[in-house]
């Protein structure tokens, strides 16, 4: 039994129809138990195959016909497979027509299927593939053969399906080969009647050399799909220095007109398997392009022109570029003198790039939409590019460019001015300054000598950290040296000497502006102060180095190493001191590099103590920045032995002698160069503190230690503390009081220290007159008795002094007197 297998029954149901694919079938019954069934029974009948199911293909010949799987009956076919090949006159296509098409429900086509090839087999481009129970649309071929394959694997039974196959005339440009359209102008399009599934069309178009196509659609309407993945119409357009471009359109939208930069243009038509619609039509005619806008860019010469486009020339798909090139030794600015482009966020529709040099490879200076006009453009070079692009939708009024060539300053053209001498100066003028500029100075001098600038002038527009406009100064012969700093704004720098006998200037700007002033800087020469272009060894036991006032400039990097016998240490002695106390500093450490332990940091107008090191090497720094200068400063070095004196505990060898420990610090031991400081907000009552307990709680002015307590309280009335000078409260003088409790300064016992019965006049004291009295020191007034009361005395010290006038003034007259009124 080497035959196909075509299905194993079992069971009770009873199984479906079975047709074979041959004139022969072979059943096979087999039991192998004795239990009894009834067994089963077949009626066979012979029919007549379907043309094509027995191996080979039915070729079918002539204008029409009919074929398919189906007699008007239901089949139940099993692993059919037919096939068709159908051929018309040579001149001719073949379209397929769908009369009835029922294959069952198939998801992916794999049980059951109806596939069409474009050619004679299988081995033909395959345009489609139909199943389910949808009626397929149209199929045309694209030449004068079609293959058809059925095939269906599986039992169940279906309607099958008839196709009616027609000879026609090919639609012009939908045969193998594609109709090429030469001339002024021309239609060509697919018909409603035309219109059918799998078509693939192609017109190329090429007018005049000197002239551009346009296409003007007069009706349109193809299936619409995302992305037009179902039928759609590609135009492509050959731009003669850029990759093509291709455009794609479909649905019922009649798009605008199409033009390209050259004079040549391809459209391509396609659709799918499913529905067909009414097709489109187009008229293309040639049209003079606008200067620019074909073949090769347009090169403007002379000193003054113009380009642009105008709203007659604005055509959807354009690109139309102009390179403006003027005399080396000037600049090209672009004045526009109109400006109406489409507007979109980016820019990405349609667009006025603008190029600084020969083509799109050059910087690009700005990308220009919308309707606002724009500002002048200028240049770096002798040389600008232009390109103007549009998209696929709407036209616009266009633009107009007015350029002009400019002299620039020197230094502006592309390379440095190159200035040497003694001085001289540099710079650019209001009038020379503008966009997009770039200009570069490059300032050498004697080699033994360094560059010093003087900002004359200086005015450029300020931006955040200087992004757009800016003037650099690098020290070294180009930007690749170190950057010394940056300037914008319209504050006047300060001078900048180099570390080098050469400097570079660049000035950069990047954007429209309306006003600039520009800048002039001086140049000139200046003999380098020992140490500050190399670090200066000394080794005599004493000397002398500094900066004075004419050489303190910005910028400064000097060094001043000193190394003395090994037996000796150094002593630094600061005669003058003036550096400015924000940024500049004079830093001194205990060795020959920034490595050894920092002795102290300097800056200001007090003169610094002196400073010892602590072995026989030690080494000055000065630095400044680019805010100022001041006056400089001189030192004197003298080598001393090195001797640690054996200094008594509260003592410290100074490097020349035992000094006490100032207040605020100790010492427990003998022999020590330092003393220790005491905890933060912590003091000594005196100088020489040997202990820590020494340390007391610091107090303010006004305040002092109450050890008791632990804190600190206010000094008495009649008592003062500076917190300076002394620890504890202070008394007044004698005869002298405070105002209160508090007191800060000895100026403050300002009172006469009076008793009661006595009043403050300034710094004496007045007794309390009659009629008056006061029963607390340190008053400034006396309290008067009141009523009918007075007092026997001056000087009364209680209320209880005030008497009735009569009774006082009878017992303040003398005993004599008294006797004899009685």
């Amino acid at each position: 039994m080497s035959s196909r297998l075509l299905n194993t029954f079992c069971g009770h149901s009873i199984p479906g129809v079975i047709t074979s694919s041959g004139n022969a079938i072979l059943v096979h019954f087999k039991i192998e138990n004795i239990i009894t069934y009834e067994g089963f029974q077949i009626y066979y009948s012979a029919l007549i195959p379907v043309e094509g199911c027995l191996g080979s293909p039915a070729e079918l010949r002539g204008d029409t016909g009919t074929f398919g799987a189906d007699d008007g009956q239901n089949f139940t076919y099993i692993s059919i497979r037919c096939m068709w090949k159908i051929q018309v006159e040579p001149s001719k296509v073949i379209q397929l027509h769908f009369l009835h098409f029922d294959l069952g429900d198939s998801s992916n086509c794999s049980s059951s299927s109806v596939k069409v090839y474009d050619g004679n087999d299988v081995s033909a481009p395959l345009l489609q593939t139909f199943c389910g129970q949808n009626l397929p649309g149209d199929v045309t071929s694209s030449r004068n053969t079609l293959f058809v394959y059925f095939k269906i694997e599986n039992i169940k039974t279906y309607d099958g399906f008839t196709i009616y196959y027609s000879g026609l005339n090919p639609v012009e440009g939908c045969a193998d080969s594609p109709v090429e359209m030469h001339g002024s102008n021309g239609t060509f399009g697919v018909s409603r009647a035309q219109y059918s599934s799998n078509m693939r069309c192609t017109w190329k178009i090429q007018v005049a050399l000197t002239k551009r196509v346009r296409l003007h659609f007069l009706f349109f309407e193809l299936e619409q799909c995302s992305k037009c993945v179902c039928d759609s119409l590609d135009v492509t357009m050959v731009e003669e220095t850029t990759t093509p471009n291709t455009y794609s359109f479909c649905g019922s939208t009649i798009p605008d007109d199409v033009s390209t930069g050259t004079n040549t243009m391809s459209v391509y038509f396609r659709t799918d398997g499913s529905t067909s619609r009414s097709g489109f039509r187009i008229y293309y005619s040639d049209i003079l392009p606008a200067q620019g806008c074909i073949g090769r860019p347009l090169t403007k010469q002379g000193p003054k022109g113009t380009i642009g486009i105008d709203k007659t020339h604005y055509d959807n798909y354009m690109t139309c570029r102009w390179k403006i090139q003027v005399a080396a030794n000037k600049r090209v600015k672009l004045h526009f003198v109109s400006f109406d482009l489409e507007l979109s966020a980016d820019c990405s529709f349609d667009n006025v790039r603008i190029y600084d040099g020969s083509d799109t490879s050059a910087p690009l200076l700005h990308t220009l939409c919308g309707s606002n006009l724009p500002g002048d453009v200028t240049s770096s070079g002798s040389t600008v590019f232009v390109q103007f692009t549009t998209d696929v939708s709407g036209s616009y009024g266009g633009f107009s460019i007015y350029y002009t060539a400019f002299t620039t300053a020197d230094g502006c053209l592309g390379s440095p001015v190159e200035l040497r001498g003694s001085n001289g100066t540099f710079g650019i003028t209001d009038g020379q300054y503008h966009d997009n500029i770039r200009c570069s100075w490059k300032v050498q001098v004697d080699p033994a000598k360094r560059v010093r600038l003087q900002f004359l002038s200086f005015h450029l527009p300020k931006s955040s950290g200087c992004i757009y406009e800016s003037v650099k100064v690098y020290d070294g012969k180009d930007t690749r040296a170190p950057l010394i700093q940056t300037f914008c704004g319209s504050s006047v720098p300060g001078d900048i000497t180099s570390r080098a006998n050469v400097v570079f200037v660049h000035l950069f700007s990047s954007r429209n502006t309306s006003t600039h002033s520009g800048f002039k800087v001086y140049f000139s020469d200046i003999v380098v102060p020992e140490g500050c272009s190399e670090a200066v060894a000394m080794r005599e036991p004493r000397g002398s180095f500094g900066i004075t006032q004419l050489q303190y400039t910005n910028h400064m990097r000097c060094r001043w190493s000193i190394q003395v016998a090994p037996t000796d240490k150094v002593k630094l002695e600061f005669v003058k001191f003036s550096v400015e106390s924000c940024c500049d500093s004079v830093s001194v450490y205990d060795g020959l590099t920034r490595a050894a332990p920092l002795l102290g940091t300097f800056y200001g107008n007090v003169l610094p103590s002196d400073v010892f090191s602590t072995n026989s090497a030690i080494s000055v720094f000065f630095e400044t920045d680019g805010t100022g200068t001041w006056k400089g400063f001189t030192v004197n070095y003298t080598a001393i032995p090195l001797v640690t004196l054996d200094c008594e505990p509260g003592e410290m060898d100074d490097g020349e002698k035992c000094t006490k420990c100032p207040r605020g610090t100790y010492q427990p031991d003998r022999g020590k160069t330092t003393c220790i400081d005491c905890p933060l907000n912590h003091t000594t009552r005196h100088v020489g503190s040997i202990k820590p307990d020494d340390c007391m709680l610091q107090c303010e002015s006004g305040y002092e230690q109450d050890v008791s307590k632990g804190r600190c309280v206010k000094c008495p009335r009649g008592f003062y503390r500076d917190d300076v000078v002394h620890v504890d409260c202070q008394p007044c003088p004698s005869h002298l009081t405070t105002p209160g409790p508090g007191a800060t300064s000895v100026s403050d016992c300002s009172q006469g220290k009076c008793a009661a019965g006595e009043r403050i006049v300034g710094t004496t004291c007045k007794k309390c007159s009659v009629g008056t009295f006061q029963d607390r020191m340190y008053q400034t007034m006396c309290i008067p008795c009141g009523g009918n009361l007075t007092t026997r005395r001056e000087g009364a010290t209680s209320a209880k002094e005030c008497l009735r006038k009569f009774i006082a003034m009878y017992e303040s007259v003398p005993f004599m007197k008294r006797e004899r009124q009685l």
